[in-house]
């Protein structure tokens, strides 16, 4: 036990501080409190007097592993529960040792995993995913053992501590998993990129759901996708970023979430364990449903998707590659009429303060903001860079059509953005809305307005609070321009805005002030 008295409660022997909780001011005593081995940091072992008996975890609920009789984990909360068959006593390990030591007979017990089922140990995974747990403190644990005297002689009087008061703030649906891949059937290819291919299957247990543990539950022989990495071997920086940018950025009902990480056993690959989203992207929508999408139903799908993006900046973080390929629809989501707008591939993304200059720009063109194609670098990446790839949407959205169609993805085309050149906007577009475009894209990133001003105002819209008669006469408009056939996509058109545009600095150029011809392009096949 952790103790921040001068003698140990329980064995009377004088304790000692340690330098790993120095700061804490907490001190350890070694007989009662064993300090796990090989470790970054010191892992807290509650010692219970008693056989612990369960085949739930006491903290989510979720049905244990077993490994032997007296060894079980959970494999959502990363907790060990190692018994002693000699003494009848448990360990409950909140992280990973290879080692716990009985606190009765002082035996040695091997906390030894099965690596089908977990296959992380010491690596840069398995210490994020232990991360996105937010594990119990020692200050939390300290002051829960000053109490325990208060709970009498129950014994599940610490498990309930332990889930209601330490756990308090436990997210179940933020916690990402390692998800054993011999769970994890049917795999269908369904789309290939350029650094990354996208399967559709079947995860047998399904992620949980729900806010709290107590009404949180799983989906059995749930359907998801599967992100593989392109030489996902070994752990890159790329697929590391991408894991931190769901973390990070999720928030329920509005960024696709990421269940947690899995590995082929055959070529070792790392996979990505996603929500499925079944209908789609927003732009085969538009294609499929342009003619019955409303000015309110317009108002309402722009309103999900900038509070994903709101969501998004919230955590400080920019999207970098925001377009209508990554807007995706949960159709079984019934909440709203159409389903659930989230924005996925997060693969771009990156906090505000890690920008870091680069000679190569990763994007759909027609949705790059002005100043990143001007200097050519992704080091002038910004939120509002993200408000103008919003404005792009915008305007997606009300004409249901590709942006820039007929626009050859070269050089000659970003110089036009750079100098100016902006979309036509239709003519059932209200002047409020077009005005809310046209700042959205200005060229003067300091005069975009913030995505939280763009959602509020969508809001407003929605919800007839301002504005009211222009999008009644609009609706008005878009019907008679359907009826013409003057509104609506062109789909025979050839197009190359539906893929990525690699645009990388040319030695020879990259000191030149001309925009004749600044920096070269490589095309990269979008899924």
């Amino acid at each position: 036990m952790i103790e921040s008295e001068k003698d140990c409660k329980l064995c009377g022997k004088i304790i000692y501080p340690t330098s790993l909780l120095h700061d804490l001011k907490l001190k350890i005593c070694s007989d009662c409190y064993p300090i796990s081995y090989e470790l970054k940091e010191a892992i807290p072992i509650l010692h219970l007097p008693w056989w612990d008996a369960f085949y739930l975890c006491v903290i989510c609920e979720v049905k244990l592993m077993f490994e032997y009789i007296n060894q079980k984990w959970c494999p959502h909360c990363f907790i060990i529960y190692s018994g002693c068959r000699y003494c009848l006593t448990t360990n409950i390990i909140f992280g990973y040792t290879k080692q716990s030591e009985c606190n009765k007979c002082k035996r040695i017990i091997p906390t030894i995993m099965n690596k089908t089922n977990i296959n992380i140990r010491d690596n840069e995974i398995g210490d994020f995913l232990y991360n996105t747990r937010n594990v119990i403190s020692y200050c939390d644990i300290v002051e829960y053992m000053k109490e325990i005297d208060k709970y009498g002689d129950t014994p599940l009087n610490v498990y309930k501590c332990l889930k209601e008061r330490i756990y308090k703030n436990f997210n179940p649906e933020a916690v990402m998993e390692w998800i054993p891949y011999s769970r994890i059937k049917n795999l269908k290819k369904i789309a290939q990129g350029g650094f990354s291919s996208i399967y559709q299957a079947t995860w047998l247990d399904g992620g949980i759901n729900g806010a709290e543990y107590s009404s949180s539950y799983r989906r059995e022989n749930e359907v998801i996708a599967i992100k593989k990495f392109s030489g996902s071997q070994h752990v890159s920086n790329h697929f590391l970023d991408e894991v931190k940018s769901c973390h990070k950025c999720y928030e329920f009902e509005r960024v696709i979430r990421c269940y947690g990480v899995t590995k082929e056993p055959e070529k070792k690959e790392y996979m990505l364990v996603m929500n499925f989203a079944d209908g789609g992207n927003l732009r085969n929508y538009l294609h499929k449903n342009f003619t019955k999408i409303t000015w309110k139903e317009k108002l309402d799908m722009l309103w999900q998707i900038s509070s994903g993006l709101e969501a998004i900046h919230d955590a400080n973080f920019i999207h970098r590659d925001f377009h209508s390929g990554n807007i995706l629809l949960v159709k079984s989501y019934r909440k709203w009429k159409t389903g659930q707008w989230i924005i996925g591939d997060l693969g771009l993304s990156q906090p505000v303060n890690n920008i870091t200059s680069n000679d190569k720009i990763y994007g759909v063109l027609p949705y790059l903001a002005p100043e990143i194609l001007n200097s050519m670098s992704f080091s002038k990446s910004s939120k509002s860079s993200d408000v103008y790839s919003m404005s792009i949407i915008m305007w997606e959205i009300t004409a249901c059509r590709k942006p820039f169609p007929n626009a050859k993805s070269d050089v000659q085309f970003a110089c036009k953005v750079i100098d100016g050149k902006r979309l036509e906007i239709t003519n059932d577009t209200p002047k409020c809305f077009a005005n809310l475009m046209r700042r959205s894209w200005d060229t003067d990133p300091e005069k975009r307005p913030s995505i939280t001003e763009i959602r509020e105002t969508f809001s407003l819209w929605y919800n007839e609070e301002d504005c009211v008669d222009q999008f009644i006469e609009a609706e008005k408009t878009r019907k008679k321009l359907i009826e013409s056939n003057e509104l609506g996509p062109n789909f025979t058109e050839k197009s190359t805005s539906n893929t990525i545009i690699v645009i990388e600095i040319s030695k020879s150029s990259s000191n030149s002030n001309n925009s004749t011809n600044p920096f070269d392009t490589k095309q990269v096949h979008l899924f």
